[in-house]
């Protein structure tokens, strides 16, 4: 899809699904990306430049679509007919400790965000769910995972935002459980996508990432592969191992033009899903 100086990217192994929508909005082949600013509401400085990028998104998608303040932790909101709701895990019920209006409007939007149409902001939270037709939800990414989780028998489905932190923190699982509790998903019958990010030989880190991912850890700063410990982590949350798809793109080294913290640019990619 052509988004001026953007497109969306789809996830090609989920074609098939023609109801759904779901792919990473990244710059154009050619794009500047040290000056470009992207999707990043809550962390780029350009805020004009941000903005006038939201507008040209909700023109070309015609649908509301739900961001929230990422934090790099686990939160999972659920967005149902009349509430968004706090998604749990350890068997409490699907509606969790807090509930926010959220079936017309966003819930509280700050004033940097008055007068930008088609954004609803949401509580801080790291991945969202839903199975509400018409409503997409995003997270933003330079380099983290975004975690694209479909419910083909439902029609429901998540997207997770999952940094080292996130990962081991329990994202992939709380949004597994969140599809669960709330619509009644069964975890062997999600397909799960990990989109575009960082690859295992670009991203190094010290030996305490490598113990808070529960991995081996080396004596000096190494690569790891951040996406293998999304994989494991959505394997031990019931997902089939062979409905889990990992995109060849890395943010950082790859020839597609993604932005990357890591590379110094400030933009933020857009990873999407909804049901049409």
């Amino acid at each position: 899809m052509n988004l001026g100086r953007f497109r969306l990217t789809p996830v090609a192994d989920w074609d098939h699904l023609d109801w759904l929508l779901a792919g990473t909005v990244h710059p154009r082949t050619g794009e500047d990306l040290t000056a470009r600013s992207g999707f990043g509401t809550f962390t780029e400085t350009d805020r004009a430049a941000v903005d006038r990028n939201w507008l040209a998104l909700s023109a070309h998608l015609a649908r509301p679509v739900v961001l929230g303040r990422q934090v790099h932790g686990a939160e999972v909101l659920a967005h149902r007919a009349g509430v968004v709701a706090s998604g749990a895990t350890d068997g409490s019920d699907g509606d969790g400790a807090a509930s926010h209006d959220a079936a017309d409007r966003s819930p509280a939007p700050g004033p940097e965000h008055d007068g930008l149409p088609g954004l609803r902001v949401a509580p801080d939270a790291d991945g969202h769910a839903t199975d509400r037709r018409g409503l997409v939800l995003s997270v933003t990414v330079a380099d983290c995972v975004p975690v694209y989780v479909v419910d083909p028998v439902r029609r429901s489905v998540a997207i997770l935002h999952a940094g080292w932190r996130g990962v081991a923190g329990g994202v992939a699982g709380r949004g597994i459980a969140a599809l669960a509790e709330v619509y009644g998903s069964r975890p062997p019958d999600l397909l799960a996508h990990l989109g575009p990010a960082i690859c295992g030989s670009c991203y190094e880190v010290g030996p305490e990432v490598f113990d808070a991912l529960a991995e081996e850890a080396p004596d000096a700063p190494a690569p790891i592969d951040l996406r293998g410990a999304l994989s494991r982590r959505l394997v031990g949350a019931g997902v089939a191992e062979r409905n889990i798809s990992v995109s060849r793109e890395c943010t950082h080294c790859g020839p597609e033009p993604y932005f990357s913290h890591r590379a110094g640019h400030s933009g933020r990619n857009l990873a999407v899903i909804g049901v049409r």
